[in-house]
């Protein structure tokens, strides 16, 4: 029997398909035979070892990311939200407005100094308290929709999320291009509260996205004409465990907003967690100076697994020329002074002029997709290469 269980054992190891083994029970000698016993026994861990490899990589969950430019007949053009950094005009609002705005903005201020919070609580008429809404003014721009920001009343330039406009045609003369006047007059910013500068502030931003300029806007200068170059992305996340991307959108879906975005998330989260706290929350921002920004880390907010992104790089040029100078004046009744410099000595009238435009450089987009580096069909493909390359099996 035991004859008869060795000569099995032979015939397989000569007809099997690992040559290795038959080359060990063919040797001629012993010699011969400890050599290839060693090397099929290196090859054997070499084997064991790569196997092993294979699957640590994929169970790290590590991604690469595959980049992608494509050059495209035309181009979903983005959001362009407008504010001014004067949040209240001088000219619509009263003394005692100022100061219900002014406690609705810095109360954090008074409520250190007890005696000036008494001051300023004596010193309102609280017959006006609730005249906030009447500040807004009707812009009659085209294709502006009005929103509310941390900067106050600003303005979006194709905020239609089901019909965008398209940019065929790369370059200045083909985007958005607009001129304004930000009327540093009605200017009623208060120095101790940090807000020293005049302009204007601009974001280019997804249809979907909610503005936030305090946090990614691009200061744009009176007296000058500012180009924004933007370029498109697509990204494509990975869920988990291979990202942070949530396939069920992360709190499930957002209140107040038909897609969801990791702004608009994060914006929710902070006003459902104000009100909660203080019974209400600001018309501007739905967040408070008196809570800590920590207090936000359990939103559960987590990146969206598809979102379309904006860069802009932003190049300037004096404005006016002289010939446009002279444009102005004639035709508006604009001095130079007034376009260049707020030289125009009645408050009501004083301002500078702002020229800006948002254009794509190209009309390529960027397509930017993670994707897992260890893929489960490899584990499955790869040993038997290595099987193969390593105990010559077939």
């Amino acid at each position: 029997m035991g004859d008869k269980q060795d000569s099995l054992d032979h015939e397989f190891a000569n007809y099997t398909t690992c040559h290795g083994a038959s080359r060990i029970a063919n040797a001629k000698n012993r010699p011969h035979m400890a050599l290839w016993t060693l090397i099929f026994l290196a090859a054997f861990g070499l084997c064991t070892w790569q196997i092993v490899d294979r699957f640590q990589n994929y169970f790290a969950y590590r991604t690469g990311t595959e980049i992608n430019v494509q050059l495209e007949s035309e181009l979903e053009f983005p959001a362009v939200t407008i504010c001014n950094f004067n949040r209240i005009r001088a000219s619509g609002v009263t003394w005692s407005d100022l100061l219900y705005l002014g406690h609705a903005f810095f109360v954090p201020v008074l409520m250190d100094n007890p005696a000036a919070l008494q001051a300023y609580v004596e010193s309102i008429d609280w017959d006006s308290y609730n005249a906030s809404m009447e500040l807004l003014e009707d812009f009659p721009g085209f294709n502006f929709t009005h929103v509310f920001t941390e900067y106050g009343n600003c303005w979006t330039f194709n905020s239609d999320k089901n019909s965008p406009l398209k940019q065929t045609s790369p370059g200045a003369g083909n985007g958005l291009k607009v001129t304004m006047d930000i009327q540093t007059g009605e200017y009623t910013e208060d120095p101790l509260s940090g807000n020293l500068e005049y302009g204007l502030i601009f974001q280019v931003h997804d249809q979907h996205e909610p503005p936030r300029p305090e946090l990614v806007g691009t200061a744009v200068a009176p007296g000058t004409h500012t180009y924004a170059s933007t370029f498109q992305t697509h990204v494509k996340n990975q869920p988990t465990p291979w990202g942070q991307c949530d396939q069920n959108k992360g709190r499930n879906h957002l209140k107040y907003y038909d897609k969801y975005t990791l702004p608009g998330c994060l914006l929710e989260c902070r006003a459902e967690l104000v009100a909660s706290v203080c019974k209400c929350t600001p018309m501007y921002y739905p967040a408070t100076f008196l809570k800590e920004n920590n207090e936000f880390d359990a939103c559960g907010c987590t990146v969206p697994c598809e979102y379309t992104s904006y860069s802009s790089q932003v190049s300037y040029a004096g404005y006016p020329s002289d010939r446009a100078a002279r444009f102005y004046e004639t035709t508006f009744n604009y001095s130079s002074g007034y376009m260049r410099k707020s030289s125009i000595t009645k408050p009501n009238k004083d301002g500078l002029k702002v020229n800006n435009a948002v254009v794509f450089e190209n009309t390529a987009a960027e397509y930017a997709e993670k994707k897992e580096s260890t893929e489960l069909s490899t584990i499955q493909t790869k040993p038997n290469g290595e099987k193969a390359a390593t105990l010559e099996m077939t």
